[in-house]
């Protein structure tokens, strides 16, 4: 094959070499790699080839089946793809157990491992069992033509671990609007492997979605957070894997009502969960139809502890927002960052596309947000801090930077917040309509640490 030139797509598809039977009784099939892209199947070509359509083991059954185990895939009722045995354990709870609808032996006589092969499983010896055999690609049967969702899973899994990728159709760098996933109302699920979208992810309100993965989006594409919906990126990381920009995680609320999970969007961040490579890491307004932002969609809130913002063009953005009690008194926002980083280091992709560094969190007409124990810092080789980025830019806004507590209540040991090699620490215009601007207990390594122009009993102290 490698050097046949009339062979095409030599690097960038999967090639498959049938062979006879080399080793023990015909029917018995194994497949191979044979190098990054090429796989040899042994057996079932002379099977067929011996008794065509009345085989017992049809060729695209078996080619099916085989690079089922190419991609990772065990048996479902047979260990270890050796000896039967009942308590298989192929890793994935939603294909059919071991039973009279997938057993691990024909009905006597016979002594072959061909399972419920068609029909009822009554049909094959197993009394007052009426229901269908299996049609599991993993399982012995006729059909052979189901996957369960946690075996499409493991092969997602194995092709981003283990196997060879040089014949994947590389199409999720582009963004393609009709590709939006949407995660429905009412339901709730957990990704733990690595997915790459080629268009937007929307979670409805009533939804939430757990991340335990690397999720990659395209250029342009942005993960929607309806208001009532919830992302939860538990330890996982979202960004683009082909050196540009997605557009960020936009999360919806309701600018008249509070913050709940029931009535705002709400991203929870914990565990290392990780952001990166976005032009607006997470923003706290929803969008019109028509792309205008959406002054009545402001409200959703974020709990971020042990997190990392990095190498966004903006890592947060707060737009106007006044939640009331029930007696009509305004509160604070209920966000937080507790122990998080915001990083920018030599990733290129933001200059490359024109795009300067902004701050890294905005806010605007908001109160409340706290920041305690986190650190901002240009860790880019060379950069000068004058020419680097500000941590903190708000407008009419009250907020509280601080460090964070390790042992309460005594907090004898705390980590401070940090700024490290910026042009600015933190830049404030105007008070917000509630409480006061907090800046205590933190560390400035930077051209400028603090400016206020037009606040008043702000607190700035043991800085």
């Amino acid at each position: 094959m490698a050097n046949n030139p009339n062979v095409t797509h030599k690097e960038d598809a999967l090639h498959l070499f049938f062979f006879p039977v080399k080793f023990g009784s015909k029917g018995t099939d194994w497949v191979d790699f044979l190098g990054d892209n090429k796989a040899a199947i042994n057996g079932p070509f002379e099977v067929f080839s011996d008794n065509g359509g009345n085989s017992s083991y049809l060729t695209i059954g078996t080619l099916s089946h085989e690079i089922g185990h190419l991609l990772g895939l065990k048996h479902t009722n047979r260990f270890d793809n050796g000896p039967c045995n009942s308590l298989q354990n192929d890793y994935c709870d939603d294909t059919p157990p071991s039973g009279s609808l997938n057993p691990c032996k024909c009905p006597p006589p016979s002594t072959d491992d061909c399972g419920c092969w068609n029909g009822l499983a009554s049909d094959n010896g197993h009394t007052g069992d009426d229901e269908p055999c299996s049609n599991n690609m993993m399982t012995y049967n006729a059909k052979a033509n189901a996957l369960t969702p946690c075996q499409i899973g493991r092969m997602h899994y194995f092709l981003m671990h283990n196997g060879p990728n040089n014949y994947w159709i590389n199409d999720y760098c582009d963004y393609d609007a009709n590709e939006t996933i949407t995660i429905p109302s009412g339901t709730g699920f957990t990704w733990a492997n690595t997915r790459y979208l080629k268009g937007d992810l929307v979670i409805e309100s009533g939804a939430t979605l757990t991340l335990k993965c690397y999720l990659s989006l395209p250029e342009g594409a942005e993960i929607i957070v309806k208001a009532g919906g919830k992302l939860i990126i538990d330890g996982g990381r979202v960004g683009n894997v082909c050196e540009e920009t997605f557009a960020g995680i936009r999360v919806y609320g309701n600018s008249h009502s509070n913050q709940t999970s029931s009535s705002q969007g709400l991203v929870i961040l914990k565990n290392g969960a990780t952001i990166e490579n976005a032009k607006i890491g997470i923003s706290l307004i929803g969008k019109k139809t028509n792309g205008d932002l959406d002054w009545n969609s402001c409200g959703g809130y974020v709990l971020a502890s042990d997190a990392v913002f990095k190498n966004n063009r903006k890592d947060v953005e707060f737009m106007s927002y006044h939640p009331k009690n029930s007696g009509g008194f305004e509160v604070n926002n209920r966000s937080y960052f507790f122990n998080c980083e915001f990083i920018t280091d030599n990733f290129e992709t933001i200059t490359i596309n024109s795009l300067a560094f902004r701050e890294h969190v905005t806010m605007w007409d908001v109160n409340g947000v706290r920041f305690l124990g986190c650190t901002f810092e240009d860790q880019r080789s060379g950069m000068a801090p004058v020419a680097s980025r500000t941590g903190l830019f708000s407008i009419h806004s009250n907020y509280e930077i601080n460090h964070r507590c390790i042992n309460m209540p005594n907090c004898t040991n705390y980590d401070k917040t940090k700024f490290i090699n910026l042009s600015q620490g933190v830049s404030s215009y105007g008070n917000g309509s509630k409480g006061l601007i907090r800046l205590e207990n933190c560390e400035f390594e930077t051209f400028n640490g603090v400016y206020l122009n037009g606040t008043f009993e702000s607190q700035v102290r043991a800085n």
